[in-house]
């Protein structure tokens, strides 16, 4: 075999192995590239040629866990009404993914990832109120934002009064309530779910002004939590196999 012809075998083996080696980077940065570093596609791509995504997480349970307030043992749940609209911080509902991104600090974490319904994209802040270590969350539906939550981690009793006093104060018109789990419905079709599990105290701030989204997040809490039917064959179905 001439010298020539090894060379170039030679070379060509070398060429693939490099480019084995670079072709999850490449694959990875034109990923980035098209869909952009915060899309769900990027992250996946992230996620399946490294194991894991290049942003921290912000939630690490499913979705529904932070939306089964609004739903889930509704007749069990304290409900309020409120004359006043509920907002979530200075943030308005339906503002888009890029905008909160462009008018705040640095998130800590960041979510993005394709529910079947919709894409999910969500952000997360460090914060302290009354001392206690504050997190805020901003959820995105198809990049518009329509959930908030805050969630504060081992807060103290008193601390738990002074948050759900802030809550009766500006909403409730100081009204009583002896309760650290409730639901408030706004003028402005917004709910405001406030639970304490024993560690964590979570205000969450669900908009239903828009329909489309609304429907959508209902969909996804049906098709979530939705129980496969079990095939049980009849009782003659089951003699005629047997008999």
């Amino acid at each position: 075999m001439k010298l020539e012809i090894l060379i170039l075998i030679g070379t060509a083996i070398i060429l693939f192995v490099v480019l084995i080696r670079i072709y999850p980077i490449l694959y990875i940065s034109l990923s980035k590239l098209i869909f952009g570093k915060y899309s769900s596609r990027y992250i996946a791509t992230c996620k399946r040629f490294t194991g894991q995504s290049p942003y921290p997480y912000c939630i690490k349970d499913d979705f529904i866990n932070h939306i089964a307030g609004f739903y889930k043992n509704q007749e069990k749940v304290l409900k309020l009404n409120s004359a006043l609209e509920i907002t979530f911080l200075e943030s308005d509902y339906g503002l888009g993914f890029y905008e909160i991104l462009r008018t705040s600090e640095k998130p800590f974490c960041i979510n993005s990832n394709r529910l079947p319904e919709f894409d999910l994209k969500v952000l997360g802040y460090k914060d302290v109120m009354f001392t206690t270590e504050m997190k805020k969350y901003y959820f995105f539906m198809n990049k518009t934002f329509f959930l908030g939550q805050l969630t504060f981690k081992n807060p103290t009793k008193e601390n738990i009064d002074r948050i759900i006093g802030v809550i009766r104060k500006k909403y409730l018109d100081l009204q009583p309530l002896d309760s650290d789990s409730f639901l408030i419905s706004g003028k402005n079709n917004t709910q405001l779910w406030c639970h304490y599990n024993g560690f964590h105290l979570s205000l969450s701030y669900l908009s239903r002004s828009n329909d489309e989204i609304s429907n959508l997040v209902d969909q996804h809490w049906q098709s979530s939590t939705k129980l496969p039917v079990a095939n049980v064959p009849s009782l003659e179905d089951e003699l005629m196999e047997k008999l």
